[in-house]
């Protein structure tokens, strides 16, 4: 999907972003001669496949006359798509960070202005940026919050949140109690704009409710509109913070 034209301001963009589409084609002498591994790949449809999974696709691909050989990890990060994924596949299961999973129940929060977590968490990001971009200081703006557009925190799942213990030995069956475990970590998604660079930016917080700390990992910050020539200063020096800098002097247009 486009990561910066105004679709992207959209939960349709929003979407596109985290499911980039890539698809394979298969001529019919594979079809027939590698039925086991073609069959499934078919049953993979509609389950959680990641570019970790393409990669080790491909590299099967290479080595085509020994898959059936191949020796593989019971829990491995990237699963080839001729090989079966689990149904219940989850995003934890395949190291998919939250802020890039597209199966995750986030809960808007229409009262944003009068949520404390939420301005926390806009403040947060805005000074994770400044810190990445302190030592070019000389050359990047300060920035500072401008507005808060939109917030969603994590709802977790129903059942998770019940989970007292397994019932069976395997651990197969679970046992559910009435009253909900405490949690102790609250994930926000916040996109707002700051100053002066009216840049729109969009991340996922981890808010720890026990030491009511606000965390946030730079590479879960994405800048959803174009920095175009704002960041010119930082072009082949830093091109990492290309997204983050709002050079101080320069023509911006």
């Amino acid at each position: 999907g486009n990561r910066f034209a105004e679709v992207r301001n959209t939960l349709q963009g929003k979407q596109e972003e985290r499911l980039p589409f890539f698809s394979f084609t298969f001529p019919e002498w594979f079809k027939m001669h590698y039925r086991e591994q073609y069959g499934h790949f078919r049953e993979n449809l509609n389950r959680l496949v990641t570019p970790f999974d393409v990669h080790e696709t491909l590299q099967d691909i290479l080595t085509l006359q020994t898959l059936k050989a191949k020796q593989k990890p019971a829990m491995a990060r990237a699963i080839s798509l001729f090989d079966p994924i689990p149904q219940n596949r989850s995003c934890a299961d395949a190291y998919i960070e939250p802020h890039w999973c597209a199966c995750l129940n986030w809960q808007t929060i229409n009262d944003t202005a009068s949520s404390e977590e939420v301005f926390r968490s806009a403040k947060t990001i805005v000074d994770t940026i400044n810190h990445h971009t302190e030592r070019h200081r000389g050359i990047c703006s300060l920035l500072t919050l401008d507005e808060i557009r939109w917030a969603a925190r994590l709802e977790p799942h129903r059942d998770l949140v019940r989970f007292k213990q397994n019932r069976d030995t395997d651990g197969f069956l679970g046992e559910f109690s009435s009253d909900a475990i405490r949690v102790v970590h609250d994930m926000y998604q916040v996109k707002l704009v700051t100053n002066p660079s009216k840049a729109i930016y969009e991340a996922s917080v981890l808010h720890d409710r026990l030491n009511n700390r606000f965390r946030v990992k730079l590479g879960d910050i994405s800048r959803i509109n174009k920095y175009g020539e704002q960041a010119n200063c930082i072009y082949e020096r830093d091109p990492e913070m290309r997204k983050f800098c709002y050079c101080t002097t320069g023509d911006h247009h």
